[in-house]
């Protein structure tokens, strides 16, 4: 499976490969902040068909988008020095 960012749907959408149809979907509008962020994470980790893999891809996907759209890595966008930040996706994608 692959982890790819839709900006049109401002989603992370999982993929068995890339092109094929959506089985999954992250809305980043709904990561507005580091709680919910890790909300999505600890709901894919808890699916059968999620691997450390794609966890870890989904993560990459967060990190680069960060950086594109924000110019920040994901852990300071999020919550640097251990504060919780909001974060307007929509602003941007």
């Amino acid at each position: 499976m692959k982890a790819v960012l839709n900006t049109r749907t401002k989603t992370i959408d999982i993929v068995q490969d890339v092109g094929d149809s959506i089985f999954y979907q992250i809305d980043l509008e709904q990561c507005c902040n580091s709680s919910q962020l890790l909300d999505w994470l600890f709901q894919v980790n808890g699916k059968a068909w999620c691997t450390p893999e794609l966890l870890k891809a989904i993560m990459d996907v967060i990190e680069d988008s960060s950086y594109k759209y924000f110019s920040k890595c994901a852990q300071g966008l999020y919550c640097s020095i251990g504060k919780d930040h909001k974060v307007v996706w929509k602003s941007v994608l």
